[in-house]
């Protein structure tokens, strides 16, 4: 895939409190279906260098800012 397809994924996390939520739980089952290299998977998750899953903070979420 691609930068853009990272973006894509990262926009819905904002925009979807469930999707977010499931991506901080269980990033394998929120990245089913999306077509990631290992680094892009790596990249969305943060487990690069074993640091574990990216924090998502719970500040609201809104689609209007990546405009």
């Amino acid at each position: 895939m691609s930068a853009e397809a990272v973006g894509e994924i990262l926009a819905r996390a904002l925009r979807e409190r469930h999707f977010a939520d499931l991506l901080r739980a269980d990033p394998v089952q929120a990245l089913r279906g999306y077509d990631l290299t290992p680094d892009e998977r790596a990249a969305i998750t943060g487990s690069v260098d074993g640091r574990g899953p990216a924090q998502l903070d719970d500040r609201p979420r809104s689609a209007s800012r990546l405009v």
